[in-house]
């Protein structure tokens, strides 16, 4: 089982090119990719290799400015592999985008 921490070290210039590879993984089970500011663009990015990763268990996302494109996004993954974990805190989600990914989480 391999775990991954990438508590701020993204940057923009790296972020969609390591996080895809990551999501990719065949033997990577955790990811945590908070305190890194992410965009939309970079969700949309790795959107397919999560939905697709079913050995991908828990993916981390505290603190990472996720808009409310990346929300809607995030619940389109959840919704298409329901083996992953999804842990969001501090996310920037405003209006009535937040109703599509609240419907994905199970609390």
């Amino acid at each position: 089982m391999a775990k991954i921490l990438v508590e701020g070290l993204l940057s923009v210039s790296n972020a969609e090119s390591s996080i895809k590879v990551m999501a990719r993984s065949s033997s990577l089970e955790m990811l945590n990719v908070g305190q890194n500011i992410l965009t939309s663009d970079v969700i949309y990015t790795i959107k397919e290799g999560l939905q697709q990763n079913h050995m991908l268990l828990k993916f981390g996302l505290q603190s990472t400015n996720l808009t409310c494109e990346g929300a809607i996004a995030l619940a389109e993954v959840i919704a298409d592999n329901c083996t992953l974990q999804v842990s969001i805190s501090c996310y920037v989600c405003l209006y009535n985008n937040h109703d599509r990914l609240s419907d994905q989480i199970k609390y």
